[in-house]
C-alpha cells in the first residue's frame, strides 16, 4: 500500500476569541459533519487525512471559535475556525486533520467544535463527533476488500450519501408536544444520484410517515431543504428515545461507504409539567348598566384599579349583555357583549351597574409563569372573544397566572410600561 505523503499531526491553525457567550432565544447551533478519511485500509506508519465540516443549524450567526481533534482521548490538534452564518455548512474551513498511527488496533478519532464555548448555542450537546478506525500491522495488512478491478472502478466512481447530524427545534422535548427533527444529506462521492428513499425511525421502528422519497443529490453537494430531511414527532410518554435518519434506505445506488448513511441522536423526553394554578368555571350574574346621556361613557380597565391599562371608554346603552363574574375591591370583572366591538371581558367600577351585590368577592392567587413562544392575547378565554393585539407578547415574557379556563390562562404582565391582564393560550405558557 502506498504511503500517502501528508504532513504528520499538523494542520494550519490560528488562535483567537477570548470571551465567552451565553445562549439567548436566537442562538447558533454548531454541528460537526461526518468524518471521512482517504484510505481504504490504514496501516502503522501510513499518514491519513481526516476531513469533516461544520453546520450552523441555529437561528443566529456564529462568531469565530476554536476546534480540537483527539486521538484516543488525547488532544492532537487545536485551532481557530472562522464564524459560520445561520443555516450554512462550511466544508473547507479549519476542519481537517492528518494522523500517522504508530500502533495497530482500534483507535478513536474525535472532532470537537467550539471547544472553548465561545459561541452561544441552543444545543451544547451536539458539538462532538467520533469515529472508530482499525489500524493494521504493516506486515499483516489485509489485501484490499475489492480486488476485482471492474468492481473497484465502480466503487471509485460511485455516490457516497452521508446523513448529517440530527438537530431539533425545542429547548426541551415534552411528552404530548410536537418537535421537529432536522437532518440532511451530503454526497461525498464521485457520482450524482437520482431520487431515492429515506427513513426516520424512533427506537428502531419506522416512524409514522417517516418513509418517503428524497430528491437526488449531485456529487459534492449538501441538501438540507428536502421535505425528507425533516420529521415532526409527538412523543406520547416521557423517557429516552433514539432517533435515526437513513439515506437511501432501499440501497438504490452503489455507495462507497454505507456506514455513513445513517445519523442517530438520543433524546430525553420530559413529562408534562404539573401546573400550580386551578382550572375554573364561573357562574355569570346578569348586570344592568346605569344609563347615561348618549355621549357619556364608562371607562373599562384591564385590571382591578386605575393603575392598569385602559380597555376603552364604553357607552352603557351599547352594552347588549353584561354579566358579572367576580368582584375585586371596587371593581367588577364583566363578561360583556358590546354592539360596536364584540365580546370582551373587562373591569368596571361597581358604580357602572345598578347592583352588583349578587356577584361574589374574590381574592386571586397568582403563580409565576413564562411564555414559551409568541403568545396572542385575547379579551376572554376563547375564539368568540376579541383579539387584544396590543397585549400580545413574545417568548420568555414573565407572567403571573391566576387560573385557567377553556384552554386559556388569565394572566397579568407588563406591556411596555403598562400593566395588563389578558387571556393567553395555555400551550404558550409554562410555570416557573
Amino acid at each position: 500500500m502506498k504511503r500517502i505523503l501528508l504532513f504528520v499531526f499538523s494542520f494550519l491553525l490560528l488562535f483567537g476569541c477570548t470571551s465567552y457567550a451565553y445562549a439567548s432565544q436566537n442562538s447558533a447551533d454548531l454541528i460537526p459533519m461526518p468524518i471521512t478519511y482517504d484510505a481504504a485500509t490504514i496501516s502503522v506508519g501510513d499518514t491519513v487525512y481526516f476531513d469533516s465540516g461544520i453546520m450552523n443549524s441555529g437561528t443566529a450567526d456564529a462568531v469565530g471559535f476554536n476546534i480540537k481533534w483527539y486521538v484516543d482521548d488525547v488532544q492532537s490538534g487545536y485551532g481557530f475556525h472562522s464564524g459560520i452564518p445561520s443555516g450554512e455548512i462550511v466544508m473547507n474551513g479549519n476542519s481537517q486533520f492528518y494522523w500517522t498511527p504508530q500502533t495497530p488496533g482500534m483507535h478513536y478519532i474525535r472532532f470537537n467544535v467550539d471547544t472553548d464555548n465561545f459561541v452561544a448555542e441552543s444545543n451544547e450537546t451536539n458539538n462532538t463527533l467520533t469515529i472508530v478506525v482499525t489500524v493494521f500491522d504493516r506486515e499483516n495488512t489485509p489485501a484490499p476488500a475489492y480486488t476485482d478491478q471492474s468492481n473497484t472502478a465502480t466503487l471509485a466512481s460511485s455516490a457516497d450519501l452521508a446523513a448529517l447530524p440530527i438537530s431539533y427545534d425545542a429547548e426541551t422535548i415534552v411528552a404530548g408536544e410536537p418537535v421537529l427533527f432536522k437532518s440532511g444529506i451530503r454526497n461525498i462521492g464521485a457520482a450524482d444520484t437520482d431520487d431515492f428513499n429515506i427513513m426516520w425511525k424512533v427506537n428502531g421502528t419506522q416512524a409514522e410517515n417517516g418513509y418517503g422519497a428524497h430528491r437526488g443529490v449531485p456529487a459534492g453537494v449538501t441538501v438540507t431543504d428536502d421535505a425528507g430531511d425533516q420529521y415532526q414527532w409527538t412523543p406520547q410518554a416521557e423517557g429516552t428515545y433514539t432517533i435515526t435518519f437513513t439515506a437511501d434506505i432501499d440501497q438504490f445506488y452503489p455507495d462507497g461507504n454505507t456506514g455513513n448513511n445513517t445519523s442517530e441522536l438520543t433524546v430525553e423526553v420530559a413529562g408534562q409539567p404539573t401546573v400550580p394554578w386551578q382550572t375554573m368555571t364561573f357562574i355569570k350574574y346578569p348586570l344592568e348598566p346605569v344609563l347615561l346621556a348618549e355621549t357619556q361613557r364608562r371607562m373599562g380597565y384591564l385590571g382591578p384599579s386605575k393603575k392598569y391599562m385602559e380597555s376603552a371608554a364604553y357607552k352603557p346603552y351599547k352594552m347588549a349583555r353584561a354579566e358579572g363574574l367576580f368582584i375585586e375591591g371596587d371593581y367588577v370583572f364583566v363578561d360583556m357583549y358590546y354592539t360596536s366591538v364584540g365580546v370582551r371581558r373587562t373591569y368596571f367600577t361597581r358604580s357602572t351597574f345598578h347592583s352588583t351585590s349578587n356577584v361574589p368577592q374574590v381574592t386571586l392567587t397568582g403563580y409565576p409563569a413564562v411564555t414559551t413562544q409568541n403568545a396572542e392575547a385575547l379579551y376572554g378565554p376563547g375564539a368568540i372573544y376579541d383579539l387584544f393585539p396590543e397585549a400580545s407578547v413574545g417568548p420568555d415574557t414573565a407572567l403571573t397566572v391566576f387560573f385557567e379556563e377553556d384552554g386559556y390562562v388569565f394572566s397579568e404582565y407588563t406591556v411596555g410600561s403598562q400593566l395588563v391582564r389578558a387571556w393567553i393560550d395555555v400551550n404558550s405558557v409554562a410555570p416557573r
